[in-house]
């Protein structure tokens, strides 16, 4: 098979002495996202405000009825989540793009999820994942480590519309490349069926 990644294609190999390393990007920040940053930052600091009052109103005010006190402390727990949802979205948004890397060498494989930019679209659920949500896996680097001697089920199959590379980990289905095109990941499934057969 050919041993360099299609023309074109977004795959940057390098190789040393003991191994060959693949890695791609998993997209990129859009401007669209800054811009729903600086309406997060500008909710939050009313949202703060709005919330610290509360509480004031809440510790302080000893004439409000049971009713009033349980329904100030309801919201305010409400509030809490609301200021944990923003943070937690700014800070990914923020952070960097860690792209995938797949590691071949003589006694292993290795391969690194790397992350994706925050979109709320990542949020999905689909047949072939067991019907879990997907959008805080997106934010998670997992790698994964299999020894040359361990099964792991390597696939290229098609699920609906989706062409999937996939391999397992004990119960667990790990996807590789699912941002790559169709024939980037069918070279990269030529690619571990050679390595394997060695």
């Amino acid at each position: 098979m050919n041993a360099e990644p299609p023309e074109g294609s977004q795959i940057k190999l390098e190789r040393d002495m003991y191994s060959t390393t693949y890695t791609w990007e998993n997209g990129r920040k859009s401007i669209g996202q800054y811009g729903a940053a600086a309406f997060m930052i500008f909710w939050l600091c009313g949202w703060t405000v709005g919330g610290v009052m509360a509480a004031i109103a809440f510790f302080t005010d000893d004439d409000m009825p049971l009713f009033g006190r349980l329904f100030m402390l309801f919201w305010l727990g409400g509030w809490a989540c609301g200021e944990v949802a923003v943070i937690y979205s700014l800070y990914h948004i923020f952070k960097g793009i860690k792209p995938s890397r797949l590691v071949l060498s003589s006694r292993c494989f290795e391969y690194e999820t790397g992350t994706k930019p925050f979109n709320f679209n990542n949020y999905r659920r689909s047949e072939d994942s067991e019907k879990r949500p997907k959008f805080f896996q997106s934010f998670r680097n997992k790698s994964y480590r299999i020894e040359s001697n361990d099964p792991f089920n390597l696939q290229l199959e098609r699920v609906g519309e989706r062409q999937r590379l996939t391999f397992d980990v004990g119960a667990e289905r790990i996807e590789i490349g699912d941002v790559l095109s169709e024939p980037e990941r069918e070279w990269l499934h030529e690619v571990l069926k050679e390595h394997i057969s060695r």
